[in-house]
């Protein structure tokens, strides 16, 4: 999902495809954890998905390592904080 944003985006339609199956597989089980807070909803696990992918592609993209380390910090406690268990 991290490494290859770039070279899917230039492939044939089955690669996409099984690239696209990934991708609503990896959010599907972000929503669950999601709903489990009474929240869940499609947009809001997609736009989770994308920051955690974004963030390490940001990340991987940086000369600097400790900014790629915040990156990706900031990404996970996010993304941590997003889908944690809340009792109500």
């Amino acid at each position: 999902m991290i490494a290859l944003p770039s070279d899917i985006a230039r492939a044939n339609g089955e690669v996409r495809t099984s690239y696209q199956k990934l991708l609503e597989a990896m959010s599907g089980l972000l929503q669950k954890s999601l709903e489990l807070n009474g929240t869940g909803s499609r947009k809001e696990a997609l736009a989770l998905t994308a920051q955690c992918i974004g963030g390490m592609v940001i990340a991987r993209s940086l000369p600097n390592d400790a900014l790629a380390s915040e990156v990706r910090s900031a990404a996970l406690e996010a993304g941590i904080a997003a889908i944690e268990f809340k009792p109500k």
